[in-house]
């Protein structure tokens, strides 16, 4: 039923169990709903199988002129278990199994078709290649010349399969007359039966309703060269003052293909898109030693001082300028410190601009409780701005001559990042409907009572782009969610990463301990100029605000072994309501290794390693979403135990 509150289909009776869905009467339906799980058979990790070659050379072509090459060539094939088809269909007295539970002439049944079809099918193959060639030359003193050119393509490809084809639905429910220009005939073939528990119908209905399917092709390309100078610029009294200069050159490609058969006689050829762009650019870099041992002073036993600026025209984007300044500081033996301030700037790539217009469907959570469906917008925009961004990193490093092999690193950053490009509808897609700030990216609509509304529902249904079933009554949804890619304001970046190692030796054996440590002090971002300012840090789907990776690493002639503890604090779930914790994590890696030396006659040049991930299988803590898989994949990894075996042998 038709909830006119909620603007969404709500259950009200369900189909009684144990039965095929024939001879059914109105008094034997159930108050309630049929429970099943659209994501029992779902694939969290597709299977894949890769291959890759590797191919590098070098050869002299004169006095101190080489010429080197590389290519590079990867194919991998996977498949994949998706969400079976689920579409609110109307069955009318047209259909031989139809009963109506409340006497209407019309019974909306909302239908998983996980039994009858299974899951959808998803296959595909991404092929890689690139292939590099250069010339580097000393030409007098320590200057030398590199240049290069390259190219690399990637093509993907990705077919889904087993999926509904609404035109096909309504003919076999009876909905629509038999068609003679399709090969199936309902009185002759069957009807659709969907009063049963699944599994009730024929493989002729099945086949011809689950002919549906998606065809997806995409293709990039790089093209690129690439001249670099560097060398001694003069001589000054702390030492050599080096500069590097260059300019580059790049084409970047992308175009995209697509055919859909979710309705219709015969497939629908999607917009195709094919777009390109040139980009010219120019860099220096000048690093100085400002003091050294040839002129230390007490307090500054060095100093170098590092500036870079980099110059960029962009075809579709005008012309930018960077710069870069960084400080080395050694006040005492043992001890440096470092500054860098910069500005960068990345123009959206192409598939951000120009990426098809897509349409899909989906439940959100409401305000006071409840899902709605939403029809929801995604693809490219034509309209994004460059991303701009202002970094300072200061770091410590202290490595005591006094403790051998004694380590300490500590590094403080902040970025501050404007017109950052995202997609925060679709980045906090079940806070959508329920969080104000999101707000610009979410139109209410209500097309059972708005002639206006219904009209534009019934048009992004029927966009070539659109995944949604066309047998979905508009009247179901109540918004449209904006989900393209746009430019948040602001967003605001600090933490701080710690390392210490120490390193020993006993004897022949060697053994290396090591801690890394994270900690993320903001990570705050402003949707749009209006908006708040949100903290994020140690929330569902964001950074968490510790974590910590600690390795021992032992070895002993040919053997070796490394073991190492990885840790991440706990968070918060902010989007249930009441918000709930969400546990720490902790799991453990292992890695025992064979390295063959110089003397181990028919073994030389071979590399042995067994690793082992998540030694004890831990799970990811549980987080509660109503996305159907329960964990968090920003910050856990679903995978479990992973052994990997890699053999190496080198001539």
């Amino acid at each position: 039923m038709l909830d006119p509150v909620r603007r969404t289909f709500v259950p009200a009776f369900a189909i009684p169990p144990g039965q095929n869905g024939t001879a059914l009467r109105p008094q034997d339906f159930v108050s309630g709903q049929n429970l099943s799980s659209p994501r029992a058979q779902v694939d969290l990790l597709p299977r894949q199988t890769r291959h890759s070659l590797f191919l590098t050379g070098e050869q002299q072509l004169a006095d101190r002129v080489t010429f080197y090459a590389e290519a590079r060539y990867t194919n991998r094939r996977f498949t994949h278990l998706a969400q079976p088809s689920l579409t609110v269909m109307s069955v009318t007295r047209a259909n031989p199994f139809f009963v109506s539970p409340n006497g209407s002439a019309v019974t909306n049944i909302a239908y998983l078709f996980d039994k009858d079809l299974g899951p959808l099918q998803t296959r595909g193959q991404v092929e890689a290649w690139s292939a590099t060639g250069g010339i580097r030359a000393d030409i007098g003193g320590d200057w030398q010349i590199d240049g290069f050119v390259s190219y690399a393509r990637q093509t993907d490809h990705r077919h889904n399969d087993n999926i509904l084809n609404a035109t096909a639905l309504n003919e076999a429910l009876g909905t629509t007359p038999d068609d003679p220009l399709t090969a199936f005939s309902a009185a002759r073939d069957g009807f659709f039966n969907p009063f049963g528990e699944g599994r009730s119908n024929n493989r002729a209905v099945l086949d011809f309703i689950g002919s549906g399917f998606t065809d997806e092709r995409f293709s990039s390309a790089l093209a690129n060269s690439s001249l670099i100078a560097d060398g001694t610029l003069f001589e000054a009294p702390a030492g050599s003052v080096k500069l590097a200069v260059g300019a580059q050159a790049r084409i970047e490609d992308f175009s995209r293909a697509t055919v859909s058969f979710i309705s219709g006689r015969s497939p629908v050829a999607g917009i195709p898109i094919d777009a390109d762009r040139t980009v010219l650019s120019a860099f220096a870099e000048v690093a100085a030693p400002l003091v050294s041992s040839a002129n230390a002073i007490p307090g500054i036993e060095r100093l170098d001082l590092s500036a870079a600026v980099r110059a960029e025209r962009y075809s579709d984007f005008g012309t930018t300028l960077n710069p870069k300044v960084g400080l080395a500081w050694q006040p005492v033996e043992g001890l440096v410190l470092r500054a860098s301030a910069g500005t960068s700037f990345r123009a959206p790539a192409l598939l951000e601009v120009r990426d098809a217009f897509r349409i899909s469907n989906t439940q959100l959570p409401a305000i006071g409780g409840g899902n709605r469906q939403v029809i929801s917008l995604g693809g490219g925009n034509a309209d994004l701005q460059p991303e701009t961004a202002r970094s300072l990193t200061v770091s410590m490093k202290l490595a005591p001559a006094a403790l051998p092999g004694f380590s300490l690193e500590a590094s403080f950053f902040q970025t501050r990042f404007r017109n950052r490009i995202g997609q925060p509808a679709n980045e906090n897609i079940l806070q959508a409907l329920t969080n104000p700030i999101f707000a610009p990216f979410v139109t209410f609509i209500d097309p059972a009572n708005s002639p206006q509304d219904r009209a534009r529902a019934e048009a992004l249904i029927a966009n070539p782009n659109s995944t949604i079933q066309p047998t979905i009554n508009p009247d179901l949804f109540s918004a449209i969610v904006d989900g393209r890619f746009v430019n948040s304001a602001r967003v605001d970046v600090r933490g701080l990463d710690l390392a210490i190692s120490q390193r020993l030796s006993l004897g022949e054996h060697k053994l290396a301990l090591a801690a890394n440590v994270s900690l993320m002090v903001d990570f705050k971002d402003q949707i749009t100029p209006i908006s708040p300012l949100v903290e994020r840090v140690g929330t569902l789907g964001n950074p968490v605000d510790f974590r910590t990776r600690a390795t021992a690493d032992w070895s002993w002639r040919s053997l070796g072994a490394n073991i190492a503890i990885n840790h991440f604090g706990g968070y918060t779930d902010n989007i249930s309501a009441p918000s709930r914790s969400i546990a720490s994590w902790t799991s453990l890696d292992l890695q025992l290794r064979f390295v063959a030396d110089d003397t181990s006659g028919m073994l030389r040049g071979v590399t042995a390693a067994l690793t082992v991930q998540n030694i004890f299988d831990r799970d990811p803590p549980f987080v509660d979403r109503s996305l159907g898989f329960g964990y968090d994949p920003a910050n856990a990894d679903v995978l479990g135990r992973f052994v990997a075996l890699q053999l190496k042998k080198r001539w």
